[in-house]
């Protein structure tokens, strides 16, 4: 997956980490990508709680098949197929 692309690939399933964000209580959540609002990311993290984290002023470092990339959630508050088909 091209970096530049990621911004319209579906997130869901993939992992990711929270490496940049106005609140700073999120910088220590990872897990797996389980949904996603127009708002928000949803992760599950390793003992199975889920965090919603609002994509306005979020970085995700995100893990695919082909590497790590740095994604900030701002430029994608869409809804999902919003984002998907753009």
């Amino acid at each position: 997956m091209d970096p530049q692309q990621l911004h319209r690939a579906e997130l869901i399933g993939l992992k990711a980490e929270v490496v940049g964000a106005k609140n700073r209580d999120l910088l220590t959540i990872k897990g797996k990508i389980i949904d996603e609002t127009k708002q928000t990311i949803i992760l599950e993290t390793q003992d199975n709680q889920k965090k919603v984290i609002l994509k306005k002023g979020t970085i995700l470092k995100v893990i695919t098949i082909n590497g790590e990339y740095r994604l900030d959630c701002s430029k994608i508050v869409k809804r999902p197929f919003e984002r998907i088909k753009a």
